[in-house]
């Protein structure tokens, strides 16, 4: 398939963004997983990423990337990803390091397939589209608590609701309410499946007792 198939393919996005005002704007982006596909069918060889800059206090929490994307013909391309509390968003300001990589990487991809657009990832902003998935993954995991539980003997209807468990658990994970991005997401699962948390009550279980179980 053609790099112009995968563009008219929805690839592509256009997101028009409003503040609240009767001003709106309107930025095109591209989806990381669309310059995936694009690179493999061109026949990608590989894509590494190399962080050269830790995030400090010295160079303004900064974390920078640089990546090195190589195509079976022998094509390279390579670029680099910078991530900081001033270009991103605040759910992701404690992890720059992971979203330089992902620029670095996404930026490689664009030059090699010849699209202007930024990809979806570096933009400042969630967009509509991105936070529709993320609302589905959230859904998704909400079931996948709910039969990890049952599985434990615990049924939700009868006791602490999952929505209200997984409330508990970020509590004691992360110190919020709410769960805010994918890393959160999976990190909580990892926990989970390590079986770090109690199936009735979303608290955390002390190392000790965990490693008996």
């Amino acid at each position: 398939m053609s790099a112009t198939n995968h563009k008219a393919g929805g690839f592509i996005l256009t997101t028009t963004y409003s503040a609240g005002t009767s001003k709106e704007s309107s930025t095109d982006s591209v989806l990381y997983s669309g310059l995936l596909a694009l690179c493999h069918d061109e026949g990608i060889k590989s894509l590494d990423v190399e962080i050269v800059q830790y995030p400090n206090d010295s160079n303004g929490l900064t974390a920078v990337a640089k990546s090195r994307l190589e195509f079976q013909d022998g094509r390279r391309f390579g670029e680099i990803g910078d991530a900081n509390k001033g270009n991103v968003k605040p759910n992701i300001a404690p992890h720059f390091i992971r979203m330089a990589a992902t620029r670095a990487k996404a930026r490689a991809m664009r030059d090699a397939v010849n699209i202007a657009v930024v990809c979806e990832e570096e933009l400042e902003v969630l967009s509509p589209h991105a936070k529709r998935e993320f609302m589905e993954e959230k859904v998704r995991f909400l079931r996948w608590v709910t039969d990890w539980r049952r599985s434990q003997d615990v049924e939700p209807s009868e006791g602490m609701r999952t929505p209200d468990w997984i409330v508990a658990a970020v509590k004691h994970l992360f110190g919020a309410d709410t769960i805010e991005n994918r890393d959160q997401l999976s990190a909580l699962g990892d926990a989970i499946e390590r079986g770090d948390y109690d199936p009735s009550s979303g608290e955390r279980i002390p190392e000790t007792t965990a490693a008996k179980l």
